[in-house]
Parts: C-alpha cells; sequence; structure tokens
C-alpha cells in the first residue's frame, strides 16, 4: 500500500474533512491487490505490483510490504556515516535512517532534483527510507525475464528476478536482504 504524506496545507486555507461515505461506497470503494472489487470475480486477475525508479533502475516493491511516499525532508546526518547513508528522519516518532541508492549502487542520479521523494519501506523499528525519483507507480502486465541484465555489485543478492512492462526491466528486489547486507558491511568497516 502506497500513501502520500501532506505537509502542510496551503497558507490562508483551511484543513476541509471529506464527505461521510455510506457504508456500501465505502465497502465497495477498495479495490483488492488482482484489480477486482470486493464481491467481483473474474477468471483472469490482472496482478499488479507497485515499483520505484532510481537512476536507471526500476525496482518494485515486495507484496506485502507497507510502504509510504512523503516529501523531501530536512535529513539529520549521522557523523562518520558513509556517505550514502544520508541520515536520519523523525517520521510521527520513529527515527528513520535515509539512504541514497543511487550513490550507493553508483547510478546517474539527478541530485538535488526538486521530483526526489522519500519511499518510506516497513514500519517501526524495521523503518527504512530510499531517495526515489518520482511518485511510485503501478505496474502491470509483468512478462518475467529470462535472465537479468547486469547489476551493480551492491544489489546481486538481493534481486530475486526481473519482469518487462511497458518496454521497461522491473527488478523484484527483496529490500530486507539488501538492508541487512549492507549493515554488515557497514558494521566490518569496509
Amino acid at each position: 500500500m502506497l500513501t502520500k504524506e501532506l505537509s502542510a496545507a496551503p497558507s490562508g486555507s483551511a484543513w476541509e474533512d471529506p464527505p461521510w461515505l455510506t457504508p456500501s461506497q465505502a465497502l465497495t470503494r477498495f479495490r483488492l491487490s488482482g484489480g477486482l472489487a470486493p464481491g467481483q470475480s473474474g477468471s483472469r486477475a490482472e496482478r499488479v505490483r507497485y515499483g520505484f525508479r532510481v537512476g536507471s533502475l526500476n525496482f518494485l516493491v515486495e507484496p506485502q510490504t507497507v510502504s509510504e511516499v512523503i516529501a523531501m525532508v530536512p535529513i539529520a546526518a549521522i557523523p562518520n556515516a558513509s556517505p550514502w547513508l544520508l541520515g536520519m528522519i523523525n517520521l510521527r516518532g520513529n527515527l528513520v535512517p535515509v539512504f541514497d541508492l543511487a550513490m550507493l549502487c553508483a547510478l546517474d542520479a539527478p541530485g538535488d532534483d526538486p521530483g526526489r521523494w522519500i519511499l518510506v519501506l516497513d514500519r517501526a523499528d524495521h523503518a527504512v527510507g530510499l531517495l526515489i525519483d518520482g511518485q511510485p507507480q503501478a505496474v502491470r502486465n509483468m512478462t518475467p525475464l529470462e535472465t537479468l541484465p547486469s547489476l551493480p555489485t551492491a544489489l546481486r543478492g538481493s534481486v530475486s528476478g526481473g519482469f518487462m512492462a511497458d518496454q521497461e526491466v522491473w527488478l523484484d528486489f527483496d529490500h530486507r536482504t539488501f538492508f541487512r547486507s549492507i549493515s554488515q558491511v557497514a558494521a566490518s568497516g569496509d
């Protein structure tokens, strides 16, 4: 599930509550991950995954991963940290480390582009943030790749497969494995 955090109401405006939905509207407004509304049946449910871009690579968020997209906020630097560990943010009382995957993998990145966002994966003590290029998007009609393209060394144990969708390669990214491996590298001092 992806949500977008609102930073603040525009100056001079008041927050307005959206109108209440009837119970039947509330129960039928959501779509299941297969693209069908509750109570609908279909012979072939379309598989939808969410993906994000970092530099020249496209990544898929693992199914069932809690995620949130927030606008760029100030990131508190950590002294003597690796340059790809940008620092920490306070997300509703939880400290979340923010990583620059483009820098870590030596990918071309847009720099301080205002179109960059922070994608927070998981929650509470397991939450990690990644700088991403633009908003995440739904990825549909994926065809599995027989072989993966050449990957940066840092990603090799964290990408289990790939898919082709709309003429683009999307990598199946296991962020938990990835962050475990880079934390081991950081702890060893390499």
